[in-house]
């Protein structure tokens, strides 16, 4: 590389300034907006509502049982309480002197978790269950003060005790069903101790699954996450063949789906009959031409995303080749869950028309639970924003649009698409441990920030589009240049130079 393009790269790197957002052991990291695809909780005047007073009601019984004392002790959870919990399974003692780089892979996991779930937008403001029902909170670690003035939705708690067990259940594979139940059961103590409605605990998990697949596109993380598993290793006296795991069970985690004459069915009826009420609308058009999992679909429907990249078999063959194989592999997976429980479809149960797309002979034999298009649409916007996090909005959105649009059809019960997602989640982290899904990962990732900072078009990167950025900092001039904020976090910052000058260095 000349000398001219190292000077410039030097001179963008002291000019550039940066924008701090999530600041933790892996670096600055932009979270995901949860209001760019989370919808508004349910309003408490909407038969919505219904289930989140049910798992109140629910809650308020279990309060004097062992579970209830155990979601006492999880209420208001922090890392010292995560350190307990997970350490337990893990059989080690956690903390930052015994073992800091587990407790920082919590720790960076726990803090992204938290800040995916600040939302401005004060239409989703809610009021938590205790405020609601003018009670005080029941567990012994929630503070009054603190809680009652802020928002339940979505559930903050819930999403860092998820996102900790994402990142541990990846550092240790052969534990994943021990440590993601535990922590669902622990996300969930709100809904006991009266601080959170069910509705917010899942929005929390949304919010974790899409914090960790941004921590994931940050080349720090990984080096966490090998500095954790060696360390988790040399503790524990394993080796690497006894990180050996099947994919997570759905039943593990999540159990079973309600049935028609469970109380609980009345989320998914009343979801049933309102999204239907929608079919003939313009997004049940959407959801009509959603049927689909073609691969050409899939692509263009994440191209759309992405203003600055054109995804393509010309333009982008890594990516494309990320994408059909990660499809493949999450429609496998999905399958493989269906064969734990059957359940009906809506439409079958309900004896309904045959929807638009229903037509397969093989939808009256298959389970609805999980639904497989969710779980290959949230699964896929997850990948994708590791791949290219400066389009990660738009991409959970879609991805999260994609799964939906099997209610408006009458495909799936609510609960069938809130599973996959959870589920596609814990199953990608499954496969961040494969050998070639990290190949094919880190080729996707490389072609896309080629791509990115191609700014003249010719493929390579070169002193002309280094210039062009160099001239954007310098005096605002972004006439060569379409965008190099390559890190998401809204500006042209030292952290996009650095990466345009490994790349320029080969690195």
């Amino acid at each position: 590389m000349s000398r001219h393009r190292i000077h410039i790269c030097l001179l963008l790197m002291a000019l550039a300034v940066t924008n701090v957002a999530h600041g933790s052991d892996i670096g600055e990291v932009v979270m995901p907006k949860a209001d760019a695809f989370l919808p508004l909780p349910p309003d408490s005047a909407s038969v919505g509502f219904a289930l989140d007073f049910y798992k109140w009601i629910w809650g308020k019984k279990q309060r004097e049982t062992y579970i209830g004392e155990q979601a006492s002790l999880d209420s208001g959870c922090d890392i010292e309480r995560l350190c307990q919990i997970y350490g337990g399974i893990l059989d080690i003692d956690i903390n930052p002197s015994n073992t800091p780089a587990i407790f920082s892979l919590m720790n960076s996991s726990a803090q992204a978790g938290i800040f995916s779930c600040r939302i401005d937008n004060p239409r989703y403001m809610r009021n938590r269950p205790f405020v609601m029902m003018n009670e005080q909170p029941w567990g012994e670690n929630d503070i009054n003060a603190s809680l009652s003035d802020s928002t339940s939705f979505p559930s903050a708690h819930a999403a860092m005790v998820w996102s900790t067990a994402l990142a541990l259940s990846q550092m240790a594979p052969q534990l994943q069903d021990t440590i993601l139940s535990r922590a669902m059961k622990c996300a969930s103590s709100g809904v006991i101790t009266g601080s959170e409605w069910q509705s917010d605990v899942e929005a929390g998990l949304m919010c974790a699954s899409a914090a960790m697949a941004r921590n994931h596109a940050a080349s720090q993380f990984a080096s966490l996450m090998e500095q954790a598993r060696n360390e988790y290793l040399q503790l524990s006296g394993l080796s690497e063949s006894d990180l050996n795991a099947l994919y997570p069970s759905i039943e593990n985690i999540l159990g079973t789906p309600p049935s028609i004459d469970d109380i609980f069915f009345v989320d998914d009826l009343e979801k049933y009959w309102y999204f239907l009420s929608l079919q003939n609308s313009e997004r049940g058009d959407l959801a009509k031409a959603d049927c689909s999992m073609d691969d050409n679909y899939i692509i263009d429907m994440f191209d759309a995303c992405s203003p600055v990249v054109t995804i393509s078999e010309q333009e982008t063959p890594q990516i494309i080749s990320f994408v059909k194989v990660l499809k493949f592999m999450l429609s496998k997976q999905a399958t493989a869950l269906k064969t734990s429980t059957f359940r009906k479809r809506p439409y079958i149960q309900f004896k309904e028309d045959i929807p638009y797309g229903g037509e397969a002979w093989h939808l009256y034999t298959e389970s609805s639970y999980p639904s497989r298009h969710a779980f290959i649409g949230w699964g896929l916007a997850l990948a994708l924003v590791e791949v290219m996090p400066d389009c990660q909005d738009a991409l959970l959105k879609r991805g999260y649009e994609y799964g939906d649009s099997r209610l408006y059809l009458g495909m799936c019960y609510a609960s069938d698409v809130k599973a996959s997602r959870v589920m596609a989640a814990c199953n990608l982290n499954k496969l961040h441990n494969e050998t070639f899904y990290k190949v094919l990962l880190e080729n996707a990732k490389k072609e896309y920030q080629q791509r990115r900072y191609d700014v003249n078009g010719d493929g390579l990167i070169s002193s002309i589009d280094v210039t062009a950025l160099y001239n954007y900092l310098l005096n605002g001039d972004d006439s060569a240049i379409v965008n190099g904020d390559l890190d998401g976090d809204g500006v042209i910052s030292s952290v996009d130079v650095t990466i345009v000058y490994n790349i320029l260095l080969g690195e």
